[in-house]
């Protein structure tokens, strides 16, 4: 059974919410991902990819380009080099109903072209 679904919140837009809750540590999603260059990341694709290493975009599977950004994030997020898979676990005791979050993690020159303070990259 699928204990996430894809709502609409007023403000970002969609988001992936919890359906059943989550324990801490548990795993949330495991995607697989389809990478490319940064440079041929465009403004349709900018805000669902992630940075996957210095010169590598990758667009997650899944739910997985669809998870909204919070500083408070409850979820952390990693990627498995070898096999190409991206997976979010939950850092906290996420409730049914809930908006599942991760931090981003830009690096300098992508928080300033997204205006993002502080982000930390988790599982790198």
């Amino acid at each position: 059974m699928k204990k996430t679904a894809i709502r609409k919140d007023p403000l970002k837009g969609r988001g992936v919410f919890a359906i059943e809750g989550f324990k801490r540590g548990e795993l949330v999603e495991c995607c697989e991902l389809i990478l490319m260059d940064l440079k041929e990341v465009r403004d349709t694709l900018e805000g669902y990819v992630y940075q996957y290493s210095k010169n590598k975009a990758a667009v997650a599977l899944g739910n997985g380009s669809l998870f909204n950004h919070s500083k408070k994030a409850n979820c952390e997020f990693y990627f498995h080099y070898a096999k190409k898979l991206l997976y979010v676990r939950a850092k906290k005791l996420i409730p049914p109903g809930q908006e599942i979050t991760i931090n981003y993690g830009y690096d300098k020159a992508l928080k300033e072209r997204f205006i993002v303070a502080s982000c930390i990259v988790t599982g790198k």
